[in-house]
């Protein structure tokens, strides 16, 4: 039944619950996200007569038509979106460091104004809808079957030589591939719109509730003591010499002197010789400081305008 409402619901594509990996970063905000999409699917499965007649999961039908429980799910995935889009960049392929700093920056934003969502939407649900969603162990749920092996010469070789079956061996990189692009189908709009608009709060952000009273404040105190770890040098630096547009954009109103100090440190650590010492270690890096912010301060408004007339 919940097969049929699916496919009905995707334009004839099956979609189906995600498994928790722990080998996949954020996969518990991923099947979040997932669970949304299939909100109408799984609405209009629990109303269909061949269910209702079958009378079962009967109490999961109940938490499941409470839209308390749906804003619950939904302000979880606003608040933590940034945070998964954060941890990500270690999954990709693709050298994102410039990245690193904006992500955090939005994280800082999108914490401080959907946490309390959190809190007020979760007080919201009544204990016995609470107890219902608390174990799912008991029921039996349909996931993503796994996709289909890419084969190779090696897994052939390894096949007929050890008697195994092809099927049961996967490739990594087809795995990666297929789950970004479920990811990218499953991102709500209305929190990309959100996440594009970054405040800088500079390198500190403040805590309203400081000793943690909340689960606001507790998370809170967590992240700002994290966040110091991620805005290194190298964050700070690739950050300002972003290749990515909308990263530029921002860059150019909004970089702090923080990371223009964190650039000097890496000229200091990768161009100076060490055999360079004294006077002529000062000049040296006097002059590649001066060429590096003089050729950077060029570079940004040709870059601006390059991308707004692309645009």
């Amino acid at each position: 039944m919940f097969r049929q409402c699916a496919k009905d619901h995707n334009k004839g594509v099956l979609v189906s619950f995600t498994r928790v990996a722990g080998t996949r970063m954020c996969g518990h905000l991923i099947a979040a996200l997932r669970l949304l999409r299939l909100k109408p699917a799984l609405l209009a499965c629990v109303c269909t007569p061949e269910f209702i007649r079958a009378k079962k999961h009967r109490m999961v039908v109940v938490a499941l038509t409470k839209e308390v429980v749906w804003d619950f799910i939904y302000s979880c995935c606003q608040a933590f979106y940034p945070i998964m889009r954060l941890v990500r960049l270690a999954d990709s392929k693709i050298p994102n460091m410039h990245l690193l700093k904006y992500y955090v920056l939005q994280s800082d934003q999108m914490l401080q104004k959907y946490l309390p969502k959190v809190e007020s939407s979760y007080a919201s649900i009544p204990h016995h809808i609470r107890a219902i969603m608390g174990d799912t162990s008991a029921y039996q749920i349909e996931f993503d079957p796994p996709p289909p092996p890419k084969k190779t010469p090696r897994m052939r070789l390894e096949s007929k030589s050890m008697g195994t079956n092809d099927d049961i061996t996967s490739d990594l990189s087809s795995n990666e591939d297929e789950e970004d692009e479920i990811y990218d189908e499953e991102v709500e709009s209305d929190t990309e719109s959100d996440i594009n608009d970054v405040i800088d709060p500079g390198d500190n952000i403040e805590v309203v509730d400081s000793v943690g009273h909340t689960l606001t404040g507790r998370i809170m105190l967590a992240w700002k003591a994290s966040r110091a770890d991620l805005l290194h040098d190298f964050a700070r630096a690739a950050f300002l010499f972003s290749p990515n547009p909308t990263v530029q954009e921002y860059v150019v109103k909004n970089h702090v002197q923080a990371d223009k100090d964190a650039a000097e440190r890496l000229i200091e650590k990768w161009l100076i010789p060490e055999s360079t010492l004294g006077i002529e270690q000062y000049q040296l890096m006097a002059s590649l400081v001066t060429t590096l912010w003089k050729e950077w301060g060029k570079f940004l408004p040709v870059f601006i305008l390059i991308v707004s007339v692309l645009n």
